[in-house]
């Protein structure tokens, strides 16, 4: 089943300082976020990911997840700000990666379980093409799973997100 992707600016979410969440669905799913302009792909130890994906992460509810982890204030009541806020805070890097440059698309599943799996092989098929997760993945825990295990039961969408 094909899925339509297409990434959308996290500044396209704030019109005259509201959030609109209203884009983004109320669903399981998993998301990617993406540094758009930086004019050089990002190095990484195999191969320059053109993409420029900085981290892939999973949500039983998407809206939730992105409209208040991601968006101003970057505070959600019952979780805190997200992981890759707080990265991106601690290491400087709010002031060197305008909010604007950042942009996010996702693919939505039936159920959380589901994308909870997709995501695992999405973050598991950028290792072994990059040889190491996204710059703002990194302190996630590792199992061993082969190449083929992967290609054979990623979503196709995912696969053509990241490749």
């Amino acid at each position: 089943m094909k899925k339509e992707t297409k990434w959308i600016g996290l500044d396209e979410f704030i019109k005259e300082g509201e959030v609109n969440k209203e884009k983004i669905p109320g669903k399981p799913g998993v998301y990617l976020v993406r540094w758009s302009d930086r004019s050089e792909p990002m190095q990484r130890l195999l191969e320059d990911d053109q993409k420029k994906i900085m981290y892939i992460g999973e949500s039983g509810d998407l809206r939730r997840r992105i409209g208040h982890d991601f968006l101003p204030p970057y505070y959600n009541k019952t979780h805190g700000p997200h992981p890759v806020i707080i990265t991106l805070y601690n290491a400087g890097l709010m002031e060197k990666i305008p909010f604007k440059e950042l942009e996010v698309t996702w693919i939505c599943f039936e159920s959380k379980d589901i994308a909870e799996g997709q995501e695992f092989k999405s973050l598991k098929l950028y290792e072994l093409i990059y040889g190491e997760l996204p710059p703002l993945n990194k302190g996630l825990e590792r199992e061993k799973v082969s190449k083929e295990e992967i290609e054979h039961s990623i979503d196709e969408s995912l696969e053509k997100l990241i490749k």
